[in-house]
């Protein structure tokens, strides 16, 4: 049995370092349309998922959107849904397969200049004065930015970054 798991599975070795206004870490839904909203605003953006695949929950099985009232979505949202309803040749869909989730995500992204960096896990960061102002992967790439986002579930940049999070965060934050 290997030491490490299965879902741990860095790139090769890289030794570039990438400047750029934002990186995103995780491709989940959020994260994958974080960094297009982001470059369809004129910035640079880097985005690092740790996995091969994009889209999180939405591309690895969570094909039915639980929705009441329809008018209610909109922006990115809703044009994924319309995006993802051209895959079968409908006007939008609420309810798809796993595949064709993945297939909208890496087709919309492809669209922008977001550079996408797959098996890509946080090893370190870098702060000054208290803010983030690079990362490193554990395959060696850097990415400095100007902002962050940790859309990944967990908040491992965040966890990285030594960010409060619980009970404990509302003491730190004054509250």
């Amino acid at each position: 049995m290997s030491p490490n798991p299965s879902y741990f599975n860095p790139a090769s070795a890289q030794s570039e370092t990438i400047h750029a206004d934002l990186c995103v870490y995780s491709g989940v839904s959020g994260g994958v349309i974080a960094a297009i909203e982001a470059a369809r605003r004129g910035l640079s953006v880097v985005l690092l998922e740790p996995s091969l695949h994009l889209g999180g929950m939405t591309a690895a099985g969570l094909g039915f959107t639980d929705i009441g009232n329809k008018a209610a979505i909109g922006g990115r949202a809703r044009e994924f849904y319309r995006r993802l309803g051209r895959h079968y040749g409908e006007n939008e869909t609420w309810t798809f397969e796993p595949h064709a989730a993945e297939k909208t995500y890496e087709e919309w992204l492809a669209e922008t200049p977001v550079r996408l960096f797959r098996r890509q896990f946080v090893e370190s960061v870098t702060k000054e004065n208290g803010a983030l102002t690079a990362l490193k992967t554990v395959s060696g790439l850097i990415v400095k930015a100007r902002m962050f986002i940790d859309a990944s579930y967990e908040g491992d940049l965040m966890a990285c970054a030594g960010s409060a999070s619980g009970p404990d965060a509302f003491q730190k934050m004054g509250r």
